[in-house]
């Protein structure tokens, strides 16, 4: 992982094996290139929570990752999707791309939130 396990993620130029290199197509912008990686992290985040339709979920953060597992979580079918969340500006965010509800740990009760959220059985 380029910055991580190996040099060069913050630098301006570095070598990277073409073997780790993918061609964005034409028709993709680099804006749309750049959320490939977190897209492809919340759709196996989805795929691996084997969520079936119908389902409950708690997404823990509505940052970049989080806002896009709640996209992804509805589209696989989700009954809710309940993000929580401290930010504000990130919580109306969630709340705006679909999130049946928004809680803040900092002044909710999540685990009475959930149960009241969700017939007392909690994210499933």
């Amino acid at each position: 992982m380029i910055g991580v396990t190996h040099d060069g993620g913050m630098a301006e130029y570095t070598k990277i094996a073409a073997r780790a290199l993918h061609r964005l197509p034409a028709h993709v912008t680099l804006r749309q290139g750049a959320l490939v990686e977190p897209l492809s992290v919340a759709l196996h985040g989805v795929r691996r929570s084997r969520l079936k339709a119908g389902d409950d979920v708690l997404i823990m953060g509505a940052g970049p990752i989080g806002l896009l597992t709640l996209q992804c979580a509805r589209l696989a079918g989700a009954r809710r999707a309940i993000v929580s969340e401290v930010d504000p500006v990130r919580a109306a965010l969630a709340d705006r791309l679909g999130a049946t509800a928004v809680l803040n740990p900092t002044r909710d009760n999540l685990s009475v939130a959930l149960a009241d959220l969700t017939d007392g059985l909690g994210p499933r």
